[in-house]
């Protein structure tokens, strides 16, 4: 080709002007986060890119693999031969070990199904918004829904009041903006930290991590349809977010509600194994405090405010006590909850673990989580969890942990 017929085939992309339609992927800036799925089982959620194997050097575009692998046949295989076919036995119906057959995207989505169906969510009369879980009786052989948490908004003067909040956190964006940026993605990286959770020693550790993530996801998704919260920069333009404010309601806060379940998770997990009161509250409060910086730090980028990371924070604690009693079908340390922020002063409340852990409670669901999991650390794990197919990722998972004897 000449230099001048090339110069005019690239006239052509004048026609890429109109990908100015996708500045919707700006939002992809958060897939710096994606460093810390390097422990999800080897990226194999990627199944997928496999059919970018036909772009391989000796491929003749995509079909190259496909033409490669039937002339390989048609040159080795031969005739038919009946009697070389397998006896194959047929795997037992409904056996939750039949997990250990499919993929391991399959996997994921069949165990969500089993914890997905265990929720359901309402809007009352009165604006309450209230989260159920799924409650057996097996001696009357019944299940109905029962309340798990109920959240009322605040008011728009809380709101506003909030604001100057918000915008005091803005001082400290140049410490937090990388953190801010690597977190948008799932933080299992900041977590793996915590221990030493490698993919080849930890995977189904990381993978029972990532079900409670979109567990949360899940949940925390219909309240903030539901109180359908206006975010900080609708109120002032002065907040101006050093992130894409993301399209959905404000409260609670989605980071934190997974940070909270993520470190409650890894509680449980530290609990089942670790016998040493002061190894294992040494950790729970690294993991408590990971996640209260992960949530403060959606204050800070200017797309939260700090009463929304109250809301996350309860929620992804209820969810990680939720989850631990879903695979060892014993009941949660508490449930029910009420956070009214309709009532009270909450244009002045500023956002702590401290606060967190004091003034509302939530130590007592901390405590219940460090031996949420233990039964699953025995050689007789539960009979009947009420989600058999994760309860078998997280009796795996469990058995990840090294055993730590009490020193005393």
């Amino acid at each position: 080709m000449s230099r001048m017929s090339r110069q005019e085939g690239l006239e052509g992309l004048e026609g890429l002007e109109g990908l100015e339609g996708l500045e919707g992927l700006e939002g992809l800036e958060g897939l710096e986060g994606l460093e810390g799925l390097e422990g999800l089982e080897g990226l194999e959620g990627l199944e997928g890119l496999e059919g970018l194997e036909g772009l391989s050097t000796g491929g003749a575009g995509a079909g190259g693999i496909a033409r490669a692998l039937m002339t390989t046949r048609d040159g080795i295989v031969g005739g038919w031969n009946s009697a070389a076919t397998l006896g194959l036995p047929q795997p037992q119906v409904g056996a939750v070990d039949n997990l250990d057959l499919w993929s391991p995207k399959v996997r994921k989505n069949t165990m969500f199904f089993e914890l997905a169906a265990s929720l359901s969510f309402a809007m009352d009369a009165d604006g309450t918004a209230v989260l159920k879980s799924l409650e057996a009786d097996p001696l009357a052989g019944t299940a109905a829904f029962a309340p798990l948490m109920a959240m009322k908004r605040p008011s728009r003067a809380a709101f506003e009041a909030q604001l100057k909040l918000v915008e005091g956190y803005a001082a400290i964006r140049p410490d937090r903006a990388q953190e801010i940026l690597t977190q948008l993605g799932i933080p299992t990286r900041f977590f793996a930290q915590l221990a030493l959770m490698r993919p080849e020693r930890a995977a189904k550790s990381v993978t029972l991590l990532t079900m409670a993530f979109r567990l949360c996801q899940h949940a925390h998704r219909q309240f903030k349809h539901g109180l359908a919260c206006p975010r900080p920069i609708e109120y002032s333009a002065q907040i101006q977010p050093i992130i894409n404010t993301p399209g959905h309601g404000t409260l609670p806060a989605g980071h934190s509600t997974e940070a909270f379940i993520m470190a409650g998770v890894m509680i449980a997990l530290m609990g089942a194994k670790i016998e040493d009161e002061a190894v294992l509250n040494s950790r729970v409060l690294q993991a408590l405090r990971l996640a209260e910086r992960i949530s403060v730090n959606r204050v800070v980028s200017g797309v939260h405010f700090p009463v929304d990371l109250l809301a996350g924070a309860e929620l992804g604690l209820v969810l990680a006590q939720h989850l631990c009693a879903m695979v060892t079908g014993q009941a949660p340390a508490e449930k029910g909850a009420t956070l009214d922020f309709s009532e009270g002063d909450w244009g002045s409340y500023d956002f702590t673990l401290r606060s967190l852990l004091a003034d509302r409670g939530g130590s007592v669901i901390v405590g219940g989580l460090k031996d949420a999991l233990k039964p699953l650390a025995g050689t007789n794990p539960p009979a009947a969890p009420r989600a058999p197919l994760t309860a078998k990722l997280a009796r795996e998972a469990v058995a990840e942990w090294p055993a730590r004897p009490s020193q005393s």
